[in-house]
């Protein structure tokens, strides 16, 4: 008997999904349900995670190109849109989207996860780039006066780089047992984080 399914059902690692999913669209050219299928095919998430990655990068991919204006001009002078790390980019382009698309998650959330997305996928100096950038974003976004009073107590409301943000672990759930060999079976997720894939193993 194999090892109970690990189901990820937290918004944080919906976020680990989305982010595979935008890095993926741009480095392979993938149209939008591919990269969602194969972000979808390392873990096992929960209906309403995997609903909710669907939406996002489906919405995401249809607002591309007012999502990428919206970032250019808080770049350095002499900066490349173009030419930035394409870990970076997606991270921006995640947290962009909810500033402007997701009222109900605050924005020190957002910068956090994006931050932690950059930091982890990323170069040594993707954090720091990223946070300022979006601390700027912010301020021209539809939370530049977010009521800090809505964050839940557990969410970073000061630095959004050094407190732990948005607190929704267990990120996992144990369910049932699945028999080695059935289809189900077949369905299970690696366990652990998931890698870039290059173009020739992505084909």
């Amino acid at each position: 008997m194999s090892e109970p399914t690990k189901v990820f059902r937290s918004r944080r690692a919906a976020r680990t999904a989305i982010f595979q999913a935008l890095y993926q669209l741009e480095l392979n050219g993938w149209e939008a349900e591919e990269a969602i299928e194969d972000a979808l095919d390392w873990r096992a998430y929960s209906e309403e995670a995997a609903s909710f990655i669907r939406r996002t990068v489906r919405d995401i991919t249809d607002q591309i190109e007012t999502i990428d204006e919206r970032i250019r001009p808080f770049l350095a002078d002499g900066w490349d849109y173009a030419r930035i790390a394409l870990t970076d980019k997606s991270a921006l382009r995640l947290a962009t989207f909810e500033l402007w698309s997701l009222p109900d998650i605050s924005p020190a959330t957002t910068i956090n996860e994006a931050v932690t997305l950059a930091k982890e996928y990323g170069s040594l100096e993707s954090g720091r780039f990223v946070n300022g950038l979006l601390g700027n974003l912010v301020e021209v976004s539809p939370k530049a006066d977010w009521d800090r009073s809505q964050d839940t107590p557990r969410e970073p409301v000061e630095d959004p780089v050094s407190l732990d943000p948005e607190g929704d672990e267990p990120v996992l759930e144990q369910v049932e047992e699945v028999e080695e060999g059935t289809p189900e079976y077949k369905q299970l997720i690696r366990a652990g984080s998931w890698k870039i894939k290059s173009g020739s193993e992505a084909e």
